[in-house]
């Protein structure tokens, strides 16, 4: 994102969910956006934000990095439906999204998030 500020480049895209097993291939981090449902299938309505740096506290700090280069975020939730229902994935990724603290990978926080 450095070198796209740098480039003077004003949006860049990032895609929450990757087309193909994003939602049951792990993150560079090790994570699973999802937890997984009665049927052992990932359940958007139950997103993975437990423990230290989840799946969505690394979406948070995209889009916060973002933001501190000046670079706007073209999120997309997904690039094809994941789920049944749509309005699904939207509500898991809101309730993953609700309360953003946004921890970088390299940073303690304390509870103030500061």
């Amino acid at each position: 994102m450095e070198n796209r500020a740098k480039w003077e480049y004003n949006v860049i895209q990032a895609v929450t969910l990757a087309e193909f097993d994003g939602v049951s291939s792990p993150n560079a981090h090790g994570r699973l956006p999802f937890k997984p449902g009665a049927d052992s299938l990932p359940d958007p309505l139950r997103p993975d934000t437990d423990g230290p740096y989840s799946y969505w506290d690394h979406v948070d700090y995209i889009v916060d990095t973002a933001e501190e280069l000046g670079l706007y975020e073209a999120l997309l939730p997904t690039w094809r439906q994941v789920s049944s229902s749509l309005r699904h994935l939207g509500t898991g990724i809101g309730s993953a999204r609700r309360n953003a603290n946004s921890p970088s990978p390299d940073v303690d926080r304390d509870a103030d998030g500061a």
